[in-house]
């Protein structure tokens, strides 16, 4: 079984036919190559320690309405620019998220992955036994092509507003700040979308 696949039984794993993989491998690009820090590993650049940390920080990407709310609750409001995409876009979201064991996750994160794996835009490192999502070179000027496009303006301005934020956050301390604030996620049944 890859490293990447799931580790729990009954897991399903099977992409909806309405999934676009390469759109969701564009948006974790922008997201590591804007939220990433120093791999612990190679000590490069542009790397997300662990799964948790990669799904929280999407989770705050693809629903910019509770970042909104986050950096209200952390006393950071939001730039006015993002804040008005916010507004904007309150009931726009172009790809659900359901709630997991740990909160919000995405099954097709399996897939995404693997595809950005065999495309070489990231490398899987570990570090005591968690998995480093870490963008290679040609990660790197993908991410830096994507962002420049303006193709994905939303995903980069979300994004910066999310490294703002939760940078110094490890997956269990964003798990932590999720399920402190946002009960609202929190209690709805495992399997259900948010």
């Amino acid at each position: 079984m890859s490293r990447l696949a799931p580790r729990h039984r009954g897991m399903r794993l099977a992409m909806r036919v309405d999934e676009n993989v390469p759109y969701h491998a564009c948006r974790l690009l922008i997201l590591i190559f804007i939220c990433g820090r120093k791999s612990p590993v190679t000590k490069t650049g542009h790397a997300v320690k662990g799964r948790t940390l990669l799904a929280k920080l999407d989770f705050f990407v693809r629903y910019p309405q509770y970042l909104q709310k986050a950096g209200t609750i952390l006393e950071k409001p939001l730039k006015e620019a993002v804040a008005y995409e916010v507004e904007r876009q309150r009931t726009t979201v172009e790809s659900r998220m359901i709630r997991y064991r740990y909160g919000p996750w995405d099954h097709a994160y399996y897939t995404v992955l693997g595809y950005m794996l065999a495309k070489s835009l990231i490398v899987l490192e570990q570090h005591n036994g968690v998995d480093v999502f870490c963008l290679t070179e040609a990660g790197v000027k993908s991410a830096r092509s994507l962002v420049a496009s303006g193709s994905f303006d939303d995903t980069a301005l979300y994004s910066e507003a999310t490294a703002s934020l939760f940078r110094m956050y490890n997956g269990a301390g964003l798990k932590k700040f999720i399920y402190d604030n946002f009960p609202d996620v929190v209690n709805r049944p495992v399997g259900q979308t948010i």
